[in-house]
């Protein structure tokens, strides 16, 4: 019995010992996966960042360049295949001229990337859309086709398409 009684003292033992180490490897994958998920957040915080600091260097840089100079600097990121800033900076800068000029040139045969093919943020394509309807008196065609490319491009199922989009879509037609 005192053998029996041993036999199942060290199986318990050994069940514990299993279980404990089970354990141990259990919290090391946890604290790996919490550093990890640690490293993700320092890194959306660090883009989210990044795209806010972007954004206002846009603006500010758009704002001390006359527009002989931002048409020059717009269409040479637009060749260099910098579209995302290319428009960044046009839309920034208050002056729908140069918005209408950029999509001109990348309408121009030969020019480099067409608006069709380019990629733009969810915002730009929003910010597009909303600057080419404010005349379409004014070479409506092609800015009818821009408004158009500018809207295929947008993911209705964010929260800028439910809420910004659709009121630019109804100044779009009222126009």
């Amino acid at each position: 019995q005192k053998a029996l009684s041993t036999s199942k003292k060290n199986s318990k033992s050994n069940a514990t010992e299993h279980l404990q180490g089970q354990v141990e490897e259990l919290r090391k994958t946890v604290a790996g996966l919490q550093e990890t998920v640690q490293l993700l957040l320092v890194r959306g915080n660090a883009h989210e960042q990044e795209a806010e600091d972007a954004a206002n260097s846009a603006a500010e840089i758009a704002q001390n360049l006359t527009p002989t100079e931002l048409r020059a600097k717009t269409v040479s990121l637009l060749a260099q295949g910098d579209s995302q800033r290319a428009f960044d900076l046009a839309l920034n800068a208050d002056n729908v001229a140069v918005v209408e000029w950029l999509c001109d040139k990348a309408r121009e045969p030969g020019f480099g990337p067409s608006l069709d093919t380019i990629h733009l943020s969810q915002e730009l394509w929003a910010c597009l859309m909303q600057q080419l309807s404010t005349n379409l008196a004014k070479d409506t065609s092609n800015k009818l086709h821009d408004i158009e490319v500018a809207f295929s491009n947008i993911d209705f199922s964010g929260a800028l398409a439910t809420s910004f989009v659709k009121e630019i879509v109804g100044r779009v037609y009222a126009n």
